[in-house]
């Protein structure tokens, strides 16, 4: 071998020695203890520098578009028996803003990745924004875009072990490690030159909701935090278990280290908390518990009524105005959190619910929310009075809530939308009726509802994320003046929590009706209800009805309980717990379909 070659080679296996020595060294400086017990959430993250372990940033693509230079790229996140966990990322930075600008950190929802549209989203309103993958690898995910988690056990997808273990020590849950990847990102964000990186903010979908109140009671870099839906007390056995009751020692242990209940206390960001009032995620009844836990002296939040998992228009609106209000000090501080008061009023013995609000004369319309004894949020119907407010100056408005018996339990809230396009939300108050001097208002209707609007109806499956959402529900108007709602989308899954009302539930030999127009039949229909939806037990029931464009303009569809059978072919044997209903299918080439006047229609024996 000639001795040039020789020298080479000997300088190359020297260069790779030293690379061993160095990845080895900094794996023992940022090395995370997988042996000790830890029994709180500052022994969980002691001695933990989300700065330390260079960044080693490997850009594998960048390009411009819409004024906003994007980097896909991939960088260390921790290092574990010598092999780096590589998270692969979008980074977003304006074009052509003079100065520094401040960055948004996006943590994706379970099953998520890394988002495009989400850097588009803040890179067009002035932000640097990093978005990261920590699902990690599966199959049906290319390796390409998706996180390396080298030896940690983390892929969400594939995860060797339920991620809520925490033994022997909570360093060994996935969730742990998400968040320290979190962190990191924030690192990633805030190292580039043109970040200002005393205006970070985080916000976070479903799992990442949580992981944003997690983060937020760490990371001191945080200055304004958005969770989405997660709002923690996931390990509780609703509607029943009380944070006081005993539990398993692991159960309680996840609790105490790694659920957003326990880092609330230690949140002292500006927090606003986005979520739809029957999730089953954010379920809004515990959420309470978290927001009344919270440190941060500024705490706002909004919920979308009736939908699961999605944040309509009107309160996505809040997300980017939070922003703005906390890392660029544009616009006014917010108006303060609406109150709800509930009491029985004499002598007219009926139950009203009184809001408190600031800056009424700024309000466009308030909006009282209440549901009548369904503890369980997500199959809970709201019913809703508005009320179009003209420069009122009146600090406190009241309205009547109906109840069906003088044992009622009533769970409301109100929604204040401001002219500026601010949309907030009172804590959800609980009251009950029973032993006090109350008289029920109204008698059990047949009509169900006669599908005029949309107030009583959600989309089911609609985008969890509030970002380029699409347009849902239209009105409809017929040639005899008859009003609807319609969907713009060649498919339509629309779904009600109308029949678990006590007012409206199913009792005794009945079928569930509704009219389709004729003109416009579909081309497919599918009815699905459920018994106890969302609830432990709970069944679904499904059938698919012949459609006939026989009858003349209106096309009564009835539906016996025997009918809906669930997946092992069992009937439906009555309504009394039914208390979800959806309708599935395709429009047909003349139009999309109009519904009407759902209904109960007694059967003869």
């Amino acid at each position: 071998m000639p001795r040039s070659v020789m020298r080479e080679t000997l300088i190359a296996m020297l260069s790779f020695a030293a690379s061993l020595l160095n990845v080895a060294s900094i794996a023992a400086e940022n090395s995370i203890d997988l042996t000790a017990r830890v029994e709180s959430i500052d022994e969980l993250w002691a001695g933990y520098d989300p700065r330390r372990e260079p960044l080693d940033i490997t850009i594998e693509k960048a390009w411009d578009e819409a004024g906003t230079r994007i980097e896909r790229l991939r960088f260390t996140a921790e290092t574990r028996d010598q092999r780096p966990v590589r998270v692969f990322a979008y980074r977003g930075t304006p074009i052509g803003v003079e100065g520094k600008f401040p960055g948004v950190i996006h943590i994706h929802g379970g099953g998520q990745t890394a988002s495009l549209e989400w850097i588009r989203f803040w890179g067009m309103r002035g932000y640097a924004c990093v978005s990261f993958d920590f699902c990690g690898q599966h199959p049906g995910r290319a390796a390409d875009v998706t996180t390396d988690w080298g030896s940690v056990d983390a892929n969400m997808l594939a995860p060797l072990k339920p991620p809520t273990i925490v033994e022997p020590t909570a360093r060994h849950s996935a969730w742990f490690h998400w968040a320290l990847v979190s962190r990191r990102a924030i690192t990633l964000l805030e190292q580039h030159p043109q970040v200002n990186a005393e205006k970070l903010g985080v916000f976070g979908v479903s799992v990442g909701g949580t992981l944003t109140w997690l983060v937020a009671g760490v990371d001191d870099r945080v200055r304004a935090a958005v969770p989405i839906y997660g709002v923690g007390q996931n390990s509780y056995t609703y509607p029943w278990e009380k944070p006081a009751e005993l539990i398993d020692p692991q159960r309680r242990r996840f609790r105490d280290l790694l659920e957003c209940e326990s880092y609330a206390p230690r949140i002292k960001c500006p927090l606003l908390w986005l979520n739809s009032s029957n999730d089953h995620h954010g379920r809004l009844d515990l959420g309470m518990r978290t927001l009344h836990l919270t440190a941060a002296t500024i705490v706002r939040q909004a919920y979308t009524p009736r939908y699961m998992h999605h944040i309509a228009p009107a309160e996505a609106a809040d997300l980017p105005l939070w922003m703005d209000w906390h890392l660029k000090g544009i616009g006014d501080p917010w108006p303060v959190t609406p109150e709800l008061n509930i009491h029985v009023q004499e002598p007219q013995n009926v139950v009203v619910a009184e809001a408190t609000v600031d800056r009424p004369e700024d309000i466009e319309e308030l909006a009282w929310h209440w549901g009548i004894n369904n503890p369980w949020p997500m199959s809970r119907h709201y019913h809703v009075v508005r009320q179009r407010m003209e420069s009122s100056q009146e600090k406190r408005l009241a309205t009547r809530l109906s109840i069906s018996s003088p044992d009622d339990t009533i769970y409301a809230f109100v929604n204040a939308t401001y002219r500026s396009g601010v949309v907030l939300s009172s804590r959800l108050e609980t009251f009950s009726a029973r032993g006090k001097p109350v008289r029920p208002d109204e008698e059990r209707l047949k009509l169900i509802d006669s599908m005029s609007t949309a107030d009583a109806w959600y989309w089911f499956g609609v985008p969890t994320d509030p970002c380029h959402l699409p347009k849902i529900f239209e009105t409809w108007t017929g040639p005899g003046e008859e009003t609807g709602f319609i969907t713009p989308l060649p498919v339509f899954q629309f779904a009600t929590n109308l029949l678990s009302d006590p007012w409206r539930h199913g009792r005794g030999r009945q079928a569930l009706q509704f009219d389709v127009l004729t003109q416009n039949i579909p081309a497919e229909l599918e009815v699905e209800v459920a018994e106890r939806f969302f609830q432990p037990g709970g069944t679904h029931y499904k059938f698919r009805p012949t459609l006939s464009t026989a009858e003349d303009r209106w096309t009564t569809i009835s539906l016996r309980p025997e009918l809906l059978q669930d997946a092992t072919g069992n009937s439906l044997s009555n309504w009394k717990d039914v208390d979800y209903l959806l309708l599935r299918g395709k429009h047909s080439a003349t139009g999309p379909a109009v519904f009407r006047n759902l209904r109960w229609e007694s059967l003869e024996e």
